[in-house]
């Protein structure tokens, strides 16, 4: 019986890191992504390249997705936002006003990137801030 049992759990293991993410979603240099109010997102892989933009309005919830920006490129969220997303990578994050950062997330800060934050966010996550080595 239980052999069973470990065999459907490996097999079901399998299929989820095969296809670890529901849709994938490329925002182009210069671009922007705009996710309008009351959006849900669940399990979804957003890469936003340079000088692109993700704009998260009010109300948006965002849960499990892998969000990863390149240089220079910034996310705005807006206000009122649910956010339990696996990374946050590089680029300038804009945080509005009562927005939750859920346990989940991870929110990278690496060079020439930025962080603001606004009033009454809750943030139950991890921040790092890596900063550049050694001299010029």
């Amino acid at each position: 019986m239980n052999i069973k049992r470990i065999i459907s759990a490996l097999t079901s293991i399998k299929w989820k890191y095969l296809f670890p993410h529901f849709s994938l979603v490329l925002c182009k240099k210069g671009g922007k992504l705009e996710l309008e109010k009351s959006v849900k997102l669940f399990g979804s892989r957003i890469v936003i390249n340079e000088d692109a933009c993700l704009c998260i309005c009010k109300g948006t919830s965002l849960k499990g997705c892998l969000i990863q920006l390149g240089k220079k490129a910034s996310m705005v969220v807006g206000s009122d936002c649910r956010l339990a997303n696996r990374n946050i990578v590089s680029g300038n994050f804009y945080l509005g006003q009562n927005n939750y950062l859920m346990k989940e997330s991870f929110v990278l800060i690496e060079n020439e990137s930025s962080l603001k934050i606004g009033n009454n966010n809750r943030l139950f996550c991890t921040v790092w801030v890596r900063f550049r080595g050694g001299g010029q």
